[in-house]
């Protein structure tokens, strides 16, 4: 039998990032013959995934991270079972579940970090629908959890940042940074500032 490691499930930035990556764009599963219990991550970001990978070893635990290459992605995954029944208690009673682990304004910046990494996008938009088409930094997320994408905003605001909601798609909600460009860019530095970004700043045109 292999080592078991067991994962610190006491309040941490890194446990903080876990949440908020994991509520994004995380799953659970129970490996068919092991019948391991295991969280994991599918994503096109490398950089994302070894924040993720990072973040699980810093907790304790000791993840892998593989590239799918039939579907030109990246997978982190890790055992544990204390980590699987934890992360399903979470998803299960947000956001409640959530604000012991998100406390203090540290623990909150990291949460809407692993969030971003997941669910966020960081684009200049090309509105071409006026007669004058101009370009502005748009800063969103998306989920179709209304309680969740509630969390995210109400802890962004607590960090002294404006923020907005608005119905994306059928059962689909965006989130998105108020203010002038200057204050998006704001927002970008505090949240990444001595993090990777996976996030790239590409063109998005609106027609």
């Amino acid at each position: 039998m292999g080592k078991m490691y067991r994962p610190n499930l006491h309040p941490s930035t890194d446990l903080a990032y876990i949440l908020g990556a994991f509520l994004g764009d995380g799953g659970l599963g129970i490996a068919r013959q092991s019948r391991n219990h295991i969280v994991q991550l599918q994503v096109k970001s490398l950089i994302f995934a070894k924040k993720f990978l990072n973040a699980l070893s810093n907790i304790g635990l000791n993840p892998k991270l593989y590239r799918l290459h039939t579907r030109d992605r990246w997978q982190t995954i890790a055992t544990s079972k204390v980590l699987y029944y934890f992360l399903k208690r979470i998803k299960e009673e947000i956001p409640t579940s959530v604000l012991p682990f998100i406390g203090a304004p540290h623990l909150k910046k990291r949460f809407v970090e692993g969030f971003i990494d997941a669910e966020g996008t960081i684009c200049m938009r090309k509105d071409n629908r006026w007669s004058r088409p101009h370009s502005y930094l748009f800063v969103g997320f998306y989920n179709s959890d209304k309680a969740l994408i509630g969390l995210v905003i109400d802890t962004i605001r607590q960090l002294g940042f404006e923020c907005g909601i608005s119905e994306y798609r059928s059962n689909q909600y965006q989130g998105y940074i108020l203010g002038r460009e200057e204050d998006k860019r704001k927002f970008i530095d505090y949240i990444y500032h001595d993090e990777a970004n996976p996030k790239s700043c590409e063109t998005e045109v609106i027609e």
